[in-house]
């Protein structure tokens, strides 16, 4: 079931398909197809490792190219012209609803904003969006600090951790306590799982039986029927002295499109979102970044200094983490080169003309995003990991559409600040309680399709000493 992923989208001998990395035009008529197996055509490439395919595929063939697998086929797009693309001429052209209806059936909501279009979607994400601006996420920061720093004093030199099991850990007790002031506890378990299966059975990115399999049945009861008694516990206490406000409040004081409060399935689907995005896309990113650090020592040499300022006082400020710069450029780098979201699936709703190609009603596309960041003339040295990209005078990230951490368009992640939040405390808190090494010294990260990229299992960190 999981795929193993390498962390170089390309290995060495594939340096050759860096020096040609410019749109070239295109005057075929027939979009290419890119060289696959007998039978199975591209299904081993999009499994094992679609990123370096991608990035190759776009060198060897341009920027729109076909893809295919057994019952499924894709027509991919990628580099910068389709990332300026995608946000603002695409809106007209492309549909999401198809790609996510059967994520939200999996849910039971029609208010579940991925899964709308138009004045509906509008109202919805801007309803879910109040959750997560910077006023929002600066009051959930120090309970989330807090949380992260309380697991952290636990270890102990000596002690083993599986990384991706660790992060989830910490996520989930952060996100519990701060946005629904109940943590997951034993649940955690099963919010992984339902997580894994409700998205990627829902996306296509798992096979649709597995949305029956009897372990998945039996955590998304468990989840729904912990969401359930969140929800009833808000709406028994309302916040005030006893505690404080937080995103099930803002779901349960909010409306449809047309006005109508939300249903009780309506708050627990977007609840839950917070819970199922952050496990699979916050945790693998804190992950990523621990990753990041201890594989190359001389950024880590930079951030620590600036972490242990943030704990000079007796009580960190929690907001001042937003404003770590070093910590930030960290958490950019390891987004660009261990990216999360791949590519952003669209089925074409309306003919268009994309690089001299002609797009079909119904055709279904991905946008490789991720592909520009690891183009010389976007990114200087794009397999490097390097903290100064993200400084004066360069300051690459802020090409528009080039540096896709959460998706494009109207449709992106809505949560993005969260996890940006999460990053920033998890890693803080653990950078400053301890030491850690890669175990073994010399590991190189793998990753897996689980059903976004993520660390494999097997990635671990030992304990070196404690540093407080």
């Amino acid at each position: 079931m999981l795929q193993t992923i390498a962390t170089r989208p390309l290995a060495p001998a594939d340096s050759r398909f860096r020096m040609r990395s410019r749109v070239r035009p295109v005057s075929r008529a027939v979009v290419p197809m890119a060289p696959g197996l007998p039978l199975i055509a591209n299904a081993v490439d999009l499994l094992v490792n679609p990123l370096a395919f991608f990035v190759r595929s776009y060198h060897e063939l341009g920027p729109v190219f076909r893809t295919a697998g057994p019952g499924r086929g894709y027509t991919v797009l990628a580099g910068p012209e389709a990332n300026r693309f995608l946000p603002h001429e695409g809106e007209r052209y492309l549909d999401n609803k198809p790609i996510y209806a059967r994520l939200a059936g999996q849910l039971a909501s029609a208010n579940y904003p991925i899964a709308t279009d138009g004045a509906r979607h509008t109202h919805l994400r801007r309803t879910i969006k109040a959750g997560f601006t910077h006023e929002a996420l600066a009051s959930y920061a120090p309970r989330m600090l807090a949380t992260a720093d309380h697991i952290a004093r636990e270890w102990r030199p000596g002690q083993r951790l599986r990384v991706l099991e660790t992060m989830h850990r910490l996520v989930g007790e952060q996100l519990g306590l701060a946005m629904a002031n109940r943590p997951l506890g034993e649940l955690l378990g099963d919010a992984v799982t339902f997580a894994r299966y409700s998205v990627g059975a829902g996306l296509g990115a798992y096979p649709a039986v597995m949305a029956r399999f009897p372990h998945y049945l039996l955590a998304k009861r468990r989840m729904l029927a912990f969401m359930r008694e969140v929800v009833a516990a808000h709406r028994a206490e309302l916040p005030g002295a006893g505690r404080d406000a937080d995103f099930v409040d803002l779901l349960l004081a909010a409306t449809d499109a047309e006005g109508r409060p939300f249903a009780d399935e309506d708050v627990i689907a977007n609840a839950q979102m917070v819970y199922s995005n952050s496990l699979l896309y916050g945790a693998p990113a804190c992950a990523f970044l621990l990753y990041g650090l201890l594989r190359h020592p001389e950024a880590l040499a930079r951030v620590r200094p600036e972490v242990d300022a943030l704990f000079a006082s007796s009580t960190a400020d929690a907001r001042a983490l937003f404003h770590a710069k070093l910590l930030r450029a960290a958490a950019l780098e390891s987004m660009r080169l261990y990216p999360i979201a791949l590519a952003t699936p669209r089925v074409v709703a309306e003919p268009f003309e994309f690089a001299g190609y002609e797009l079909a009603a119904g055709t279904v596309t991905l946008w490789a995003v991720s592909v520009c960041h690891f183009l010389p003339e976007v990114f200087a040295e794009p397999y490097a990991f390097d903290l100064d990209r993200y400084s004066e005078p360069r300051n690459e990230h802020r090409q528009a559409g080039m540096l896709v951490r959460f998706g494009l368009g109207s449709h992106s992640c809505v949560g993005a600040g969260l996890v940006d939040a999460l990053m920033m405390t998890t890693v803080a808190a653990t950078l400053r309680h301890v030491e850690l090494a890669l175990d073994p010294p010399d590991y190189e990260l793998r990753r897996v399709v689980n059903p976004f990229p993520e660390p494999e299992a097997r990635f671990a960190v030992r304990v070196v000493a404690r540093r407080d």
